[in-house]
């Protein structure tokens, strides 16, 4: 999926339930609209899709990935997934994204 074809998707509220396409929201309300807006807007839309399809969300969760990939600096020039495969500390094997490891926490180390 392009990143005009997730955009759209998301507007929709068509885009895919992963933590990939977490990773993308995040990415593109960042690229958007800058840190601060970008993460209410990435907070906003990660649970309006989780109030409309009964799923849960951590708004924690969500604020500390979106705080990670702010960090890294994103770039709309470049597209998501580039920034992805700039980035590979987001996934975990075979693609799938590894979790944020709070401070302290044994598997920090």
């Amino acid at each position: 999926m392009t990143d005009t074809e997730f955009d759209a998707a998301l507007e929709q509220g068509l885009e895919p339930r992963n933590h990939l396409a977490n990773l993308r929201v995040a990415w593109l309300m960042c690229t958007r609209h800058g840190p601060e807006v970008g993460r209410r807007e990435t907070t906003r839309v990660i649970r309006r899709r989780a109030e409309r399809t009964g799923s849960a969300w951590d708004p924690e969760l969500t604020r500390r990935w979106f705080e990670r990939v702010a960090a890294l600096g994103p770039s709309a020039g470049a597209g998501f997934d580039r920034f992805v495969a700039e980035h590979p500390e987001l996934l975990g094997r075979e693609g799938r994204a590894g979790r944020p490891v709070a401070e302290g926490h044994a598997t920090a180390r």
